[in-house]
């Protein structure tokens, strides 16, 4: 009986960081209207850390989730994208890097040497692969990119973006940390 809870608790906090990401993803999007990448990946790192951060409070304490979430976000953004526009190479791939440099940092931060290999695994994983459906999931056109242009105007992709970006961000963050809290390291 014990497997399935935890299971189900796995289940629940990959749920819950796809819905922290994408809240956090609007949100950053938002900023980018106005504002720079900068204080959006800030911004974007305080939300989710907080939302993943209420959802783990008997484990970790809030303000760690949260530093290491600002912390993994705003460097992970920048080296991601250095990297990924550095070398001759596919978008996609500069979204594993980011999937590996966010995991090694919150993990990290979170679950030391051994977290660190599991977040930047899973997010090289998840990353990869949701990098790769939206460089080639035909969403600009679609009903839900239609909603963000309706909604917010013409910039209504620079929502759009990081609000879809973060549905596989959060998918591999919720995923690594129930496994983690399951596994407790």
């Amino acid at each position: 009986m014990e497997m399935k809870r935890d299971n189900k608790h796995i289940l629940f906090l990959a749920l819950m960081g796809i819905l922290a990401f994408t809240i956090a993803g609007v949100v950053n999007g938002l900023i980018l209207t106005q504002f720079e990448l900068p204080l959006g990946s800030i911004v974007e790192g305080t939300i989710w850390g907080l939302i993943l951060g209420f959802f783990v409070r008997d484990r970790f304490k809030i303000w760690k989730v949260v530093i290491a979430a600002i912390i993994a976000t705003f460097i992970s953004y920048f080296l991601g994208s250095f990297i990924g526009l550095s070398l001759p190479v596919p978008r996609y791939i500069s979204y594993m890097i980011m999937g590996i440099v966010m995991g090694l940092i919150f993990g990290g931060i979170i679950g030391k040497l051994r977290g660190a290999i599991l977040f930047a695994t899973i997010g090289a994983v998840v990353f990869l692969i949701g990098g790769f459906l939206y460089d080639y999931l035909p969403i600009y056109g679609s009903s839900f990119m239609n909603f963000f242009e309706d909604t917010f105007g013409p910039n209504g992709w620079v929502i759009f973006a990081p609000a879809f970006i973060g549905i596989f961000k959060g998918l591999a963050m919720g995923l690594a940390l129930g496994i983690l809290e399951k596994r407790k390291i």
